[in-house]
């Protein structure tokens, strides 16, 4: 991977080395457990980092623990070990954890290796080239979600903006604001933040688009620091060791999809636990949705190998290979798909799954080589949303 390639990953993604480690991290953040408890030391450099003892101690608050959804503000030196908080690409925020800067203005490479672009935040660390708006407003859908939400595109394109722009022109004379609150690296944990942090603003309609490929997995990490579980032992010749031959010959593929397809493989209690914690988390934004009177719609964004993977030319039987994982291995992605949308309409939740749209996409809905949406996909979800809007909200409504 040739370095302006390498910065694009990085910069959008937690990186792979981080999202190997972030079990053990939360791990570290806790107290020691009662019992001997054996499990496989995956570290070099994340280890020395991510199990600095000034953390140790760290408690929960009283009346933290319980049934159900455990759940407390993340202080901030927990926070900057269990994600890469830099201070620059990526700041603390007591509502989500981790957020963009404000006013960030940073320039990126795109995919390809050929021109770049920028990521714009306003005033909230938002990807959105104005501030925000509190007042005068409308019509105002608050969307969020992860990388792919936030999107390898500048702020016009990415499928919130361009869900904007479409309601605009359905609403002439109406003011209209579609928020991106997403960032890479957000899950389930994070959306619930969103949602909470802009109460204030009283949102038409509130927009989760979870993505397939690794929001299930990345939801472990918090689940993990708030329940003090401890993280299943993995050992380097069955897990860490495929994890890096699959980097060698697609970072990207490993970190958009393929590594949750090996971990779940491995450890399919693990897929449960991830279910059973997004839907106590869909249902607190079920819950505080219906007490502000905001619409609620759970999008389903598949990843590129559970959409489109035969239009793309890549070793995928040498990723496969290397991984150890089959055709039965990647159905399993598809399965937790159909799982978390019923779940959530078991819930009384609202859904839109994308898999039919970007099956029948084109041209190509995926950057080639970076698995993230495309330009070009981030329209066709867009076209997807302003369907829904329509008849959920509609312009005399």
């Amino acid at each position: 991977m040739d370095v302006p390639r390498r910065a694009a990953a990085l910069g959008l993604g937690l990186g792979l080395a981080l999202a190997a480690a972030l079990a053990w991290a939360a791990l570290a953040l806790r107290p020691e457990p009662s019992g001997d408890v054996a499990f496989f030391e995956p570290s070099v450099e994340e280890a020395r980092r991510l199990t600095d003892p000034s953390v140790r101690d760290a408690r929960p608050p009283d009346g933290a623990a319980g049934s159900g959804l455990v759940r407390w503000t993340v202080p901030a030196e927990a926070a900057a070990r269990l994600f890469p908080l830099d201070g620059l690409g990526q700041v603390y925020d007591p509502w989500t954890t981790f957020r963009y800067p404000a006013n960030l203005h940073e320039r990126r490479w795109w995919p390809t290796g050929v021109g770049n672009w920028y990521v714009i935040t306003n005033d909230e660390g938002l990807r959105e080239d104005e501030d925000l708006r509190r007042e005068g407003v409308d019509l105002r859908i608050l969307v969020t979600g992860d990388s792919h939400t936030d999107g390898v595109c500048r702020n016009y394109q990415s499928f919130p903006n361009r869900l904007e722009q479409l309601l605009a022109e359905q609403r002439p004379g109406r003011t209209v604001d579609c928020l991106n609150a997403g960032k890479g690296g957000y899950s389930f944990y994070e959306y619930l933040g969103v949602l909470e942090k802009y109460a204030d603003l009283r949102p038409d309609a509130f927009v989760v688009a979870t993505y397939g490929g690794n929001d299930l997995y990345e939801v472990l990490t918090l689940r993990r620091y708030f329940q003090g579980e401890m993280p299943p032992r993995l050992g380097a010749e069955e897990y860490l060791d495929r994890l890096e031959a699959v980097k060698a010959l697609d970072r990207d593929a490993l970190a958009q999809g393929l590594l949750m397809v090996k971990y779940f493989q491995l450890l399919p209690g693990e897929a449960e636990r991830a279910l059973e914690t997004a839907g106590q988390l869909l249902e607190a934004m079920r819950d505080r949705c219906a007490a502000q009177g905001t619409a609620f719609l759970l999008v389903y964004l598949p990843p590129w190998f559970d959409a489109q993977r035969e239009r793309y030319p890549a070793p995928w039987d040498e990723l496969f290979a290397a991984l150890a994982i089959d055709e039965e291995d990647l159905a399993l992605v598809d399965a937790l798909g159909d799982r978390l949308l019923a779940l959530a309409a078991g819930l009384g939740i609202e859904t839109l799954d994308l898999r039919p749209t970007l099956r029948e996409a084109e041209p190509d809905a995926y950057w080639a080589d970076e698995w993230h949406l495309h330009p070009k996909g981030h329209v066709q979800v867009g076209r997807a949303l302003a369907a829904w809007a329509a008849e959920r909200l509609p312009v005399d409504g």
